[in-house]
């Protein structure tokens, strides 16, 4: 066998089995870790036995499945395991998946930032008396070390994500436009319950892919300005 010249080949690259067409995502900043909760609304592209998302250095929590459009079914856990070699995350549906159909899964997983590995959520240098700073880098492959997606610059799809974090935080920023629904001043809201914690939700309409989304949460100063 002829050693690879090359690091990819396009054989490396085959159609998916599935593909994601919206993901709903949770994302709850602490000082210590980083909690990730993520409801994926999949299609099967061909028969399918098995679900494969990408994921990377994550301690999973949960997973579960419900069918798409069966109002007021609720997510039943199913069997998974991660192939920490390939970075998978392995996930066996009550029954084989036909070509077409549409089903949810349910992930919710911690993940552990360093402050210098720069992939996926890592911890920022934070000012004094500020809590702990953290940026997201999702390209090339960063997406999977925040949690279980397929992570590939041709899966593209639409997201609404709700960041939730310390109520000192002067910014959480993530991708689409702010949810008026849920945010209808423009500005985080307290967690009920929890009034030294604050949430925001952005919607992003347009589909995109996973190495495009970020998830910061700090203490900045702000520079505006306004065009007309």
């Amino acid at each position: 066998m002829s050693p690879r010249r090359f690091r990819y080949h396009r054989e490396d690259f085959l159609p998916f089995p599935v593909t994601i067409e919206h993901m709903d995502i949770v994302i709850r900043f602490f000082e210590d870790r980083v909690e990730a909760s993520n409801t994926l609304y999949l299609r099967a592209l061909e028969p399918v036995q098995e679900v494969r998302l990408d994921a990377r250095d994550l301690e999973m929590r949960s997973v579960r499945w419900c069918a798409h459009g069966t109002p007021g079914q609720e997510a039943v856990p199913v069997p998974y395991r991660l192939d920490l070699a390939r970075h998978k995350l392995l996930i066996t549906p009550p029954h084989p998946l036909r070509a077409g159909e549409r089903f949810i899964v349910a992930t919710d997983n911690l993940c552990y930032p360093s402050d210098h590995l720069l992939e996926g959520i890592y911890r920022d240098v934070t000012p004094p008396n500020a809590p702990q700073q953290y940026m997201s880098q999702c390209q090339q492959w960063g997406f999977q070390r925040i949690m279980p997606v397929i992570d590939d610059c041709r899966a593209k799809c639409t997201m609404t994500t709700t960041l939730e974090g310390d109520a000192r935080y002067t910014h959480m920023i993530s991708n689409g436009n702010i949810s008026r629904c849920y945010n209808p001043d423009g500005v985080p809201i307290p967690v009920p319950g929890s009034p030294h914690r604050k949430r925001i939700t952005y919607h992003n309409p347009v589909p995109m892919a996973p190495y495009l989304f970020i998830a910061c949460a700090g203490t900045w100063d702000d520079l505006v300005d306004f065009v007309t």
